[in-house]
Parts: C-alpha cells; sequence; structure tokens
C-alpha cells in the first residue's frame, strides 16, 4: 500500500536547523533519505562533487517521480552525468540547500506527490 501525505503514517518533516533534521518522533543528525513511506537513516554518499548514481540507489528504488537533493547550508551541484542519469530514468530531480529541500518536500508531500528527499544534515 502506497501511502499518500494525508496518510497519519505519512513521514512528514516537523523542523530543521543545520545538524538536525525533525521528524514526527526522533531528531536526526545524520544524512537521511525520506519518503512518505520510508526513512532511511545514516545515508552516506560521498560529496556532493563526487556524487554518482550508485549513492542515489537507495533513492531510486523508492520510484520518485521527483527527487529533492538537498546539498547542506549551500545549493553544490553533483556531476551532470548524475543528473543527466536521472533526467533519463524519467524522474524529475531539484537540487538545493537542505533546508529548502525540507520545506519543499513538506509542500510536495501535501500535494500527494511521489517525492523522495535525500538530505545532507552538515
Amino acid at each position: 500500500m502506497r501511502l499518500t501525505a494525508d496518510s497519519i503514517e505519512a513521514n512528514f518533516i516537523r523542523s530543521f536547523r543545520p545538524g538536525e533534521i525533525h521528524l514526527r518522533d526522533s531528531i536526526v543528525t545524520t544524512n537521511l533519505i525520506i519518503s512518505a513511506e520510508a526513512i532511511i537513516h545514516d545515508w552516506k554518499p560521498s560529496a556532493v562533487s563526487a556524487l554518482s548514481i550508485n549513492d542515489l540507489g537507495a533513492v531510486l528504488a523508492l520510484q520518485p517521480e521527483i527527487i529533492l537533493l538537498g546539498t547542506g547550508a549551500i545549493q553544490q551541484f553533483p556531476p551532470i552525468e548524475t543528473l543527466t542519469a536521472i533526467m533519463h530514468a524519467g524522474i524529475a530531480i531539484e537540487v538545493m540547500s537542505t533546508h529548502a529541500a525540507c520545506s519543499t518536500y513538506n509542500v510536495l508531500m501535501g500535494e500527494r506527490r511521489a517525492v523522495v528527499a535525500a538530505l545532507l544534515v552538515h
């Protein structure tokens, strides 16, 4: 069963501040991947500048319509090859600061979109 944004179990982000993402019942201080149905803790990507499609395997497995890549305090783009591979798979990707990605994630969840956020917390 696919959860929607109006499901009580859906994973919304309550708040973000540098180094911490507040979820429903917990505070996360490590990089994570989040969707309506899943939270994957301790996501260990390489540096954004070296982020590969392999680093996003867990994200792609969640079958998103759109990926939000939160790159920390500032927007940093991964290699063009990584972005191109995602777009060739028919998936949209937006790259932004983690703060902006957290806010955008909640908006898209509220619109019942199949969104996955891959977030660098620090």
